[in-house]
């Protein structure tokens, strides 16, 4: 039942995330645009998977404040006329708002891998970006060896 859950809510906000300013019909997309496309597809998810740690609503709107910080221009032009800094902060807001919220997706099944790396010591030296992501990584590599089984 978890693994469903985290890969159709996976597959989905991937989906839409990476379409997010695509399918915007707006004639000058801005930054809060492309905002406020990837939060509904966040307030979606949550729907049925509840956020249960305030840090997940912290570190979404760190990515959201970061990518208000993008010239609009930036999504109104050709993707290859696009600066390098532009791909990277959206590239990486992409990749840590997914992992953000299917870490959530595991807390509505009581798994904490936060917690488990807390525990291990294993956080001391991590950002919370790093840490939603190995906690993140852990999580889903327990349920590939299940499933492989």
């Amino acid at each position: 039942m978890l693994f469903r859950a985290q890969t159709q809510v996976e597959s989905k906000i991937v989906d839409q995330f990476v379409h997010a300013y695509d399918n915007m019909d707006v004639n000058y997309i801005t930054s809060e645009d492309v905002v406020s496309a990837l939060n509904t597809t966040i307030q979606a998810v949550w729907v049925d998977y509840k956020p249960v740690w305030g840090t997940v609503l912290y570190e979404i709107q760190d990515w959201f404040d970061t990518l208000r910080t993008i010239n609009d221009t930036e999504w109104n032009i050709p993707n290859e006329q696009n600066t390098p800094e532009f791909w990277d902060t959206w590239e990486n807001a992409l990749y840590y708002l997914r992992i953000a919220v299917v870490n959530s997706v595991f807390g509505n099944f009581k798994i904490d891998a936060i917690q488990d790396l807390y525990d291990a010591g294993e956080l001391d030296d991590l950002s919370l970006d790093e840490a939603n992501t190995k906690a993140y990584d852990n999580t889903t590599e327990r349920f590939y060896l299940v499933v492989s089984l």
